[in-house]
This record gives structure tokens, C-alpha cells and sequence, in this order.
């Protein structure tokens, strides 16, 4: 499905408008500057906070394009997998094992949500 320009707009918004809200949240603070540090991306840096508005509005459709094509979205590239759990037969449960909280950031949505 070909992107538009209208399509890139609104998404624009939509980023733009829920970055602004999540500000407010020390939560949100919390995920943009542990962000910041992330060594998987070199090149971010603070600016990538206070220049968020700019950054999005610089996007173009070709950037766009460009980017899912990198990701390999194509239905060729693509495949489903189905999982099942199951308790292994005499399986005994570690009373020790100690369950982690959630991280921020790690619900639907990701960092945009906090």
C-alpha cells in the first residue's frame, strides 16, 4: 500500500501531539533520557528530545518508503509462527525465582505510550 502525503501528515500529528502530552509525565522523561544512552544508536543525543518536533516534521514520504523497505515488510519476507506453552510433565516451580517489574516503556506502544 502506497503511502501519501496525507497518510504522513496525520501520522505527523499524531506523534507530534502525543509527545507533547507524555512531557508532562516524569515517567516518559524517564524513557527518553535512558533512550539517550542507548548504544544500539550512536548518533542520539539530546537533541533527539529537544528537537523531537522538527525531527518529525522533517520526515517525507520517501524517507518513509525508504525505511520499510530496509525492514523487509514485504508479504514474501514475512512469516507466522505459532506457539504454545505447556508445563513439562513433574515440572516443579521455584519458589526463589524472583519476577522482574515492568520497565518503561514496555507496554503497547512502547516508549510513544509510557
Amino acid at each position: 500500500q502506497k503511502i501519501t502525503a496525507d497518510n504522513l501528515e496525520s501520522a505527523k500529528r499524531v506523534l507530534i501531539n502525543r509527545h507533547s502530552g507524555e512531557l508532562r509525565s516524569s515517567s516518559y522523561w524517564t524513557t527518553l533520557m535512558s533512550g539517550i544512552q542507548e548504544e544500539s544508536i550512536p548518533l542520539k543525543g539530546p537533541l533527539s528530545v529537544t528537537d523531537y518536533k522538527a525531527v518529525v516534521e522533517a520526515i517525507t514520504v520517501k524517507d518513509l518508503q525508504l525505511t520499510l523497505e530496509c525492514l523487509g515488510l514485504d508479504d514474501t519476507e514475512l512469516y507466522t509462527a505459532i506457539g504454545r506453552t505447556v508445563i513439562p510433565e513433574g515440572y516443579v516451580p521455584d519458589e526463589e525465582i524472583v519476577k522482574a517489574s515492568p520497565m518503561a516503556g514496555m507496554g503497547r506502544g512502547g516508549a510513544l505510550m509510557g
